[in-house]
């Protein structure tokens, strides 16, 4: 497994932060980095993320992103669809003994992973309060597009934030 920069843990900070980069090998299994293991715990939620990605989730962290979808009025469609396509594609699982878990099917179609995908790098990145997992090539292409959009993206969170403490 190899991580890109320094692998020291950044003073005051409780989430997942950092890029590893990993195979997919036989069995469709990948190695969860050590660091997010520990976090994790022993049992966790893997589900179909945004952009091609996968979330992976502890289940304190779950817990908190479900609850507010689920506790709103399922009358309105965006509520169920999110919770369509959050809930329905979530795993629970443990890893083995290295560290690895498995892709379950319905997650590899949606990455689209075939046997001809064993071999592939992974990008196994921190959010904070979730881990992606991406396809490395793609994760390479959507971290250039987010570099080259950054100022924009960043003025446009500034103001999201400023209207929301307004």
């Amino acid at each position: 497994m190899v991580r890109r920069g320094d692998t020291k843990k950044i003073p005051g900070t409780e989430g997942y932060v950092g890029e590893y980069v990993t195979k997919l090998v036989s069995g469709y299994r990948f190695v969860i980095p050590a660091e997010f293991r520990e976090k994790l715990g022993k049992r966790f939620v893997l589900t179909r993320g945004y952009e091609g990605a996968l979330i992976l989730v502890d289940f304190s962290h779950w817990n908190k992103l479900i609850a507010p979808i689920k506790e709103a009025s399922f009358l309105d469609r965006n509520i169920r669809e999110t919770l369509r396509y959050l809930v329905s594609s979530a795993f629970y699982l443990e890893p083995d003994a290295q560290g690895r878990v498995v892709i379950p099917a319905s997650l590899r179609s949606f990455m689209g992973i075939s046997k001809s995908s064993i071999g592939t790098q992974l990008a196994v990145i921190g959010v904070f309060n979730w881990i992606e997992v991406w396809i490395k090539e793609r994760w390479d292409s959507h971290i250039q597009n987010l570099t080259d959009k950054a100022d924009l993206i960043a003025s446009e969170v500034a103001n999201l934030l400023d209207s929301k403490m307004s």
